[in-house]
């Protein structure tokens, strides 16, 4: 009896051993491939760089084939560093959390592991978490770069696409490893660089309204001599002009007296002035005539009485 139930376990043994044989070949997981990963770039001024300030940069992935851990390694700029309370985080709801390793002394390189809750695969594309990097107060303008690493210390890439160790696969299965950068620019230095250039703009453009005003003057200022000697003119000549025009109403026409205000007003100036002329020979002439008419008046009464006084000794 006991011969026939060995013989009996022996050929149940020998049926199972297929099937377990089976299980194993079933636990070879095909290797994936052009996994891509990548941290994003972003952009602060310094104006708001008044103390240490923590800026989140995203961790995105592309082509994922599915996972339930994911470990990449990130390396800042030595002038920068992670925050001090976790330096990588996620907001992904099938992601239960991140386990992080510094991988140097420094602290600006870390390993980063994104863990799945329970069975389940992470088969999203795009941000899976965000790092947390401190930016120090009054840091210089320029572009500090985060790269990605294939390992550091006692760590490498790698991931898992099910959860089993036959399901851990390394660097090969990534195509790209892409880094980022965090600049700062300084928005103030570049406005003040502006103004300089905006100044001289304003400065050439006042050099140039006095010249201008100049040129401006020196037409208007012989305009305005010209219109203060004509009126000089006319002022002086205005007495003239109303003897004249009232010698010229009794011998003119009519028809002159249809001639314009400016006409009239011109031959006017001209004939006053020749009138002037020739009453100012005249006044003279008429001067020097008094006095000869004077002395022969004289002259004449001295002859007579001489004659006189003459006659008058002789009788």
């Amino acid at each position: 009896m006991k011969l026939v139930n060995s013989i009996i376990s022996l050929a149940a043994a020998v049926a199972v051993l297929p099937s377990c044989v089976c299980l194993y070949a079933e636990a070879d997981y095909e290797a994936p491939s052009d996994i891509e990963v990548s941290v994003g770039s972003c952009e602060i001024d310094r104006s708001q760089l008044g103390s240490d300030t923590i800026v989140e940069v995203p961790v995105c992935i592309n082509n994922n084939c599915g996972f339930i851990s994911l470990n990449m390694l990130f390396e800042l700029d030595s002038r920068l560093s992670f925050a001090g309370d976790y330096e990588v985080g996620t907001r992904a709801k099938k992601l239960s959390g991140v386990n992080i390793y510094r991988c140097s002394d420094s602290g600006n390189t870390v390993s980063a592991c994104f863990e799945v809750s329970g069975r389940s695969r992470f088969t999203d594309n795009g941000e899976v978490g965000f790092l947390r990097v401190n930016v120090p107060a009054n840091t210089p303008a320029g572009e500090y770069g985060i790269s990605m690493p294939d390992s550091a210390g006692d760590f490498e890439i790698m991931i898992f696409t099910y959860n089993s160790n036959d399901a851990m696969f390394g660097r090969e299965c990534f195509s790209a490893l892409n880094g980022g950068s965090i600049t700062v620019t300084d928005s103030s230095a570049e406005r003040a660089a502006e103004q300089p250039d905006s100044g001289n703009n304003d400065e050439a453009n006042n050099a140039q309204q006095p010249a201008a005003e100049t040129d401006d003057t020196g037409d208007k200022a012989p305009a305005v001599t010209t219109a203060e000697s004509t009126a000089a003119t006319t002022a002086s000549t205005s007495t003239a002009a109303k003897t004249t025009s009232t010698v010229r109403s009794a011998s003119s026409t009519d028809t002159s007296e249809t001639l314009t205000t400016a006409s009239v007003t011109s031959v006017t100036e001209i004939m006053t002035s020749d009138e002037v002329e020739n009453d100012l020979k005249k006044g003279k002439n008429r001067n020097m005539l008094a006095p000869i008419l004077a002395a022969s008046l004289l002259v004449m009464g001295a002859a007579v009485a001489f004659v006189v006084k003459k006659g008058g000794k002789s009788k």
